[in-house]
């Protein structure tokens, strides 16, 4: 795997009209791979606006720079609104740091859930119509 394998840092699919994006198990995210992530989303979006259910309980770490990006406009690009899913103390704490202290930039909602069903209970009411 290369540093520029997009496929080996996030795995994306559509459910309905909400896009799952799952970071695979143990990875390190930064700056340049959360650009290449958001690089694929747009390309897999067409640059449709989308709630996004993003899977990040097997992420391993992320960098500051990579938490920054993805809360700036350009990083959060084509997002109607985000659900972070989250199950361990790790994760629970950088999906904590980023929704109270990085998503202050972020022009849509986004909450934190250790519970599938109810993020996309909550991702449903912001659908497009």
């Amino acid at each position: 795997m290369t540093e520029n394998d997009i496929e080996s840092y996030i795995e994306y699919q559509f459910k309905g009209d909400i896009l799952y994006a799952r970071y695979v198990p143990d990875i390190n995210i930064t700056l340049e791979r959360a650009k290449l992530c958001v690089e694929q989303r747009l390309e897999y979006t067409r640059d449709k606006q989308v709630p996004v259910l993003i899977d990040g309980r097997q992420l391993k770490s992320m960098d500051k720079a990579a938490r920054d990006y993805l809360s700036s406009r350009d990083g959060s690009r084509g997002l109607l609104t985000a659900a972070l899913l989250t199950d361990t103390p790790l994760t629970n704490f950088m999906a904590n740091f980023f929704v109270k202290v990085n998503v202050i930039k972020a022009p849509f909602p986004v909450r934190l859930f250790t519970k599938e069903s109810e993020a996309i209970k909550w991702l449903k009411t912001y659908q497009q119509q």
